[in-house]
């Protein structure tokens, strides 16, 4: 991480994060993607902006590429491990971590429930699932998962779990449609 300053970047308080850094859980291993996805958001409403590092290739137990996703909160101090790792069957996440799942492939922030604390917008987090299997004949469906951002960070609690057989969504699951392999939060109808 190269921070700010008023004369632009500088490296003074530069840090470098890995799966092998204090703090961090996990272990670095050979194609683990550590931070092929990045996104940023205030999730716990703090003022400071927080970094979701995505590790899609992540294995789980003996399931490659199930994928997890690692968040840093950031601070007057710059950006803090708090051990806040998620996986699909882990800390709350719906779902079951199985190889090919690449959770975390895809990422977006934004604030989609218009909540704040003391004046300040709490996003949430979109996570991409595009290899999980649903059914099947539904291999690589597809999945998206939602956190919501609080003054405690991201929370499981009132998560929601979406896909093409879910109610409310147009078509339906299908083999290699990888529903969520790519995610942005807009505010589409401009209701805040």
């Amino acid at each position: 991480m190269i921070y700010g300053s008023s004369s632009g970047l500088t490296a003074t308080g530069d840090q470098l994060w890995h799966q092998d850094s204090t703090g961090i859980d996990g272990v670095a291993e050979a194609d683990d993607d550590f931070g092929g996805v990045l996104t940023t958001g205030d999730f716990d409403c703090d003022g400071y902006a927080d970094v979701v590092i995505g590790v899609p290739r992540e294995a789980i137990s003996s399931d490659d590429d199930a994928g997890a996703l690692h968040v840093l909160y950031g601070g007057s101090g710059g950006l803090t491990s708090v051990n806040d790792l998620y996986y699909q069957g882990n800390g709350g996440v719906n779902g079951v971590a199985e190889a090919g799942d690449q959770f975390g492939a895809a990422l977006a922030a934004g604030n989609i429930d218009g909540d704040d604390a003391s004046g300040i917008d709490c996003d949430d987090l979109a996570v991409g699932v595009p290899g999980e299997d649903l059914d099947v004949g539904q291999e690589d469906a597809g999945y998206l998962y939602v956190m919501y951002g609080g003054s405690s960070g991201l929370s499981t609690t009132g998560d929601e779990a979406f896909h093409q057989d879910v109610s409310g969504i147009v078509d339906t699951a299908e083999a290699n449609d990888r529903f969520a392999e790519r995610l942005a939060i807009v505010d589409q109808d401009g209701d805040g």
